[in-house]
């Protein structure tokens, strides 16, 4: 018989902002969903809820039924915050450009710039899907 256990090293923290791009966001979710042995934890940002009312007719309710868990954004403590609780990696998508940098300066005020900070950390994979263009100087420096 087959153990059907999540390994821990195939959890995937997903992260979201109030960038334009929830479509991606969504199909993201679907493709870890269905990906066997992998799991998504969600964080999504008060401007990624916002904006996930506004660009798809998919509910919030429905967008974090996706994942196996969903953290508030002000969880600071929560355990993706630790850089003891193994994950494969983090995602943010889409990424804004206040969160890439957040990531770029450090500045870890909560829990979806705590966790990409702790992914960096831990030497683990960040995949940062950024939506702005033109790209300015100031964000190709930060990138």
């Amino acid at each position: 018989m087959e153990n059907k256990e999540i390994k821990t090293d195939q959890r995937i923290i997903v992260g979201a902002t109030g960038a334009s791009g929830s479509p991606l966001l969504i199909e993201c979710l679907r493709q870890i969903r269905d990906t066997a042995g992998y799991e998504a934890e969600l964080i999504l940002t008060t401007a990624a809820e916002l904006t996930l009312r506004q660009e798809s007719d998919v509910t919030l309710e429905e967008v974090k039924g996706l994942a196996v868990r969903t953290y508030a954004i002000d969880s600071i403590g929560a355990p993706p915050a630790s850089g003891s609780y193994p994950t494969a990696g983090m995602v943010i998508v889409p990424c804004s450009m206040h969160t890439l940098a957040g990531i770029h300066s450090g500045f870890s005020d909560n829990l979806l710039l705590r966790a990409a900070d702790v992914t960096i950390k831990e030497g683990r994979r960040l995949v940062l899907a950024v939506r702005e263009s033109p790209l300015s100087a100031i964000h190709l420096r930060n990138m």
